[in-house]
């Protein structure tokens, strides 16, 4: 990731020397090859670190800054161009560039500084993590997700073998052309009649801006309150805003306004919600997760490419009549994605178990077939529940632990001194 990183701004440093069309093109397309990694790859480190609680809150603040940083970078392109244009001989458009290739980097630096990289294969945190920490990181999860192994044939083969990678891609590429962020900018700049280049550009990012708190909201709301009512709540604001972009009604321009930022914060604090979601949904096996979620991303920013010239033909802007009802369209392939995966993550060991996976884990939090082998038995009541459910390395067969298992059903272990010498 790090490496990616320092690449993305080695390109976006190399923009600001261009002169021709054709060096853009070149150099945006291993832009776009370093940046595709960065959301999947987070993911999957956040989520060797984190249980499924933890990971759902940290995503939420993860997505909360990433839309931050979007919504401010108009605001900032604006006062470079207007502060550097000229300097040096420079274009402020060329200044543009450099400014944000100075970030890149700064933010490679830190990475490589700080980021401590998986808990199972690093062997230092960095300069403000000691070893107990990195130890502590590693125990504190095993059995409860799962840390990476080498990619082989068989994890690939695992992996398509789930309903997970069918299911959630889906979800994810549908909720990924919901609304296009550019139909914001195209309406703005066509009332000029209302605001000027520069107010066009901090109503951008204003309207950015409501992304930031269902971003940091819905994603822990949803690991507390359940995803049916944070999901039924995005899919009312998705609504309310597609339907008046469809009715179009420039003469409310307030009422527009409205349309454009309620469907922001759908996009925003959804995304978060779904991608933490589809990680979770692929705990068993971390190989399985960097693909499922790869795979997501990879085949959402396809449709993209060529659905959103299709569906946003620019000759229609900024109404874009036909648009704004393919994409109503969307938002009901976006509902019924959302319904299957729900339904597949509760009842797929009744409705498919051939295809579950081993994801599934026992009241305790600990996953039920360990991958890696280890045997569960709990620190709690031992006379209600299976010795299969807290991980500890018992070396005991599983012939052994059924018949111990039903030993404990018949004698239940109720003194301190019994369950120890267990």
């Amino acid at each position: 990731m790090i490496v990616c990183e320092f690449i993305w701004g080695a390109l976006t440093l190399c923009n600001a020397f261009v002169h021709k069309a054709e060096h853009v093109y070149v150099i945006r397309f291993f832009v776009g090859v370093a940046e595709a990694c960065s959301f999947p790859a987070t993911y999957v480190v956040f989520s060797t670190y984190l249980t499924d609680e933890e990971l759902f809150k940290r995503a939420g603040w993860y997505g909360a800054f990433s839309i931050a940083g979007s919504a401010s970078s108009g605001s900032l392109q604006t006062r470079t161009f207007k502060s550097l244009d000229g300097v040096n001989g420079l274009s402020g458009w060329r200044w543009q560039f450099i400014i944000d290739a100075i970030i890149t980097f700064g933010i490679a630096i830190y990475g490589f500084l700080f980021y401590p990289g998986i808990p199972s294969t690093v062997k230092s945190f960095g300069v403000v993590f000691n070893e107990d920490e990195l130890i502590f990181a590693r125990k504190r999860l095993e059995g409860k997700v799962s840390f990476p192994k080498t990619f082989t044939w068989k994890s690939v083969k695992e992996s398509f073998s789930t309903w997970q990678i069918y299911a959630c891609t889906f979800l994810w590429i549908w909720h990924h052309q919901t609304f296009y962020d550019s139909t914001t900018k195209l309406y703005l700049k066509s009332r000029k009649d209302i605001y000027s280049h520069s107010e066009i550009t901090d109503m951008i990012t204003y309207i950015g801006i409501v992304g930031i708190i269902p971003a940091a909201l819905f994603p822990p709301l949803a690991s507390y309150y359940g995803k049916i009512p944070i999901a039924s709540l995005g899919i009312f604001c998705a609504l309310y805003a597609g339907i008046i972009l469809v009715a179009w009604v420039p003469e409310n321009n307030a009422l527009m306004l409205s349309a454009f930022a309620v469907s922001q914060g759908f996009r925003s604090g959804m995304a978060q919600t779904y991608y933490s979601w589809i990680a979770t949904l692929c705990k068993d096996n971390t190989e399985k997760k960097a693909i499922v979620l790869s795979v997501a991303q990879c085949l959402a920013y396809v449709t993209n490419a060529w659905l959103i010239p299709i569906q946003w033909d620019m000759s229609y802007s900024p109404k874009f009549s036909t648009g704004y009802k393919v994409n109503i369209g969307i938002i009901c392939l976006d509902i019924v994605s959302f319904a299957l995966v729900y339904v597949l993550d509760k009842y797929d060991l009744v409705l498919c178990p051939k295809y579950a996976g081993n994801r599934h884990t026992a009241a305790d939090g600990y996953l039920i077939n360990d991958p890696d082998k280890t045997h569960h038995i709990l620190d709690a009541d031992y006379s209600d529940e299976s010795v299969s459910n807290r991980v500890i390395n018992t070396g005991l067969s599983d012939s052994d632990l059924e018949k111990l298992d039903a030993q404990v059903r018949v004698n239940p272990i109720t003194s301190t001194q019994e369950k120890t010498d267990l």
